[in-house]
């Protein structure tokens, strides 16, 4: 039962991701922008580039750890443990969907290249400046929790650390673009949800 939940979650998580891409793509928007881009710095495609291969890595990761379950490693997690992975990995769904859904025809993955986006500060975006990641960082903690394997543990590790950095990245982009606007957005909500 926990795998067939586990599954699901996963799957609604990155189906509605690829969704939202396709929608977009329809309209002619290029939403992954990860690792493109004239006007970036060479250092930020760079590290954009590491970021989009890691999280491709950890979709495998994850359906690895999920479909081989805990037949590889040693730790023995008790149920409960579990269960809160799982509602960890519920609440990482409804954060992402209403992120994507309340940044509407604006949603980039990655530095913008060029585009007219605007800035979003409604909905769930007034609790949480970066509820997109906060969702990603749910989705592996969640997952880790409930297949503590090593290379889950270790890739959600280096993944939180390595998305904290691309909000930095990003955030130097919009303060650029937005200006007092932004600022005064980050005066009010946090970077991940109230006090992170």
């Amino acid at each position: 039962m926990v795998q067939i939940l586990s599954l699901t979650l996963v799957f609604i998580f990155y189906f509605s991701y690829l969704i939202k891409n396709i929608t977009l793509l329809k309209q002619k928007i290029k939403v992954n922008q990860l690792g493109k881009g004239n006007n970036k710095a060479k250092n930020i495609i760079e590290f954009e580039t590491i970021l989009k291969i890691l999280t491709i890595l950890m979709i495998f990761i994850q359906l690895f750890s999920i479909i081989i379950e805990d037949n590889w490693y040693i730790i023995n997690i008790p149920l409960f443990i579990k269960i809160i992975g799982l509602v960890i990995l519920l609440i990482s769904n409804i954060i992402f969907i209403l992120s994507i859904i309340t940044m509407k025809n604006n949603w980039r993955v990655g530095i913008p290249n060029n585009d007219n986006t605007n800035l979003i500060t409604s909905g769930i975006y007034k609790i949480s400046r970066n509820p997109v990641i906060l969702a990603f960082d749910l989705l592996y903690i969640g997952l880790s929790l409930v297949y503590p394997n090593p290379l889950n543990i270790i890739f959600t590790i280096l993944l939180i650390i390595m998305f904290d950095r691309q909000i930095k990245y990003e955030e130097q982009y919009l303060l650029k673009t937005f200006k007092e606007k932004y600022q005064n957005y980050c005066e009010k909500v946090s970077r991940y949800y109230n006090f992170f």
